[in-house]
């Protein structure tokens, strides 16, 4: 296994496993990354919002931080239809913003 994809799976599975702590299955997460994007990421489906969080891929440069994607129906994002986005740099302002979604 090469570094890109161990850090790729680690982080990916690291954040799966805190999100369904934090947030006890009141939304419904999948893994939604392709393999050949720059990072990993994760799709989020709440009552009335769909969101897709892009995980980051190294810890310097472009991809070292969350981008979270927010879409108002599932049909927008199956049209990569979004005008709302936020960009964070650790796990806890992800959640933060998350919990203003319930």
């Amino acid at each position: 296994m090469n570094t890109k994809n161990f850090y790729w799976n680690t982080n990916k599975n690291f954040v799966l496993e805190v999100l369904s702590y934090e947030f006890k299955c009141e939304f419904e997460t999948t893994d939604n990354s392709w393999y050949n994007d720059e990072c990993p990421s994760l799709l989020l489906k709440f009552e009335t919002y769909t969101m897709q969080l892009f995980l980051p891929s190294n810890y310097m440069g472009e991809y070292s931080e969350y981008c979270l994607m927010v879409y108002n129906t599932y049909s927008d994002f199956m049209d990569d239809n979004s005008e709302t986005y936020f960009f964070f740099t650790n796990l806890n302002e992800v959640i933060e913003k998350l919990k203003t979604y319930l």
